[in-house]
């Protein structure tokens, strides 16, 4: 497979030609580019290249990371419902600080799965290899919380 070497200069002005005639937004801030005459967002500042990319986004890593979040996040409402009229305690100190900390992880669940869905576009921006630790990480954590709430509940 051939690889064609650019010019960084002949790229620049490919893609203020490109700005010139369409009308694109930053990926990053969603500023209009339209008619931008340098390779840099005047809203954030970041470099602009012009590329092909895909059409689909990889959507994997996100799905992994959303998953879980929903779950937890209705469980969480379920929560939030019960909130008012206090929780039933555990027996033990300790058994009693786990049994808490599983119900504080599913209240705060909502929120974070609303910034999750939010911020879908910056997570996408990420490395490939940072969005699956950031969703593995998530799902670990959720799971956990799931076995160790059914651990309470049966």
């Amino acid at each position: 497979m051939d690889t064609v070497m650019s010019d960084p200069e002949s790229d620049r002005r490919r893609l203020i030609e490109h700005l010139s005639a369409n009308p694109e937004r930053c990926p990053l801030c969603n500023y209009n580019l339209y008619g931008l005459t340098s390779d840099r967002c005047p809203e954030c500042g970041k470099h602009l290249k012009l590329q092909v990319g895909l059409t689909e986004a990889f959507l994997k890593a996100w799905l992994v990371l959303v998953a879980p979040l929903l779950a937890g996040s209705g469980l969480g409402v379920f929560f939030w419902v019960l909130a008012p009229g206090g929780f039933p305690g555990a027996p033990d100190f300790l058994t009693n600080l786990a049994f808490h900390a599983t119900i504080y992880y599913f209240m705060a669940m909502p929120l974070v799965a609303f910034f999750a869905l939010f911020g879908r576009r910056r997570f996408l921006r990420l490395s490939k290899l940072i969005q699956w630790r950031v969703a593995m990480t998530a799902a670990t954590l959720t799971a956990i919380a799931f076995l160790v709430f059914l651990g309470f509940v049966l």
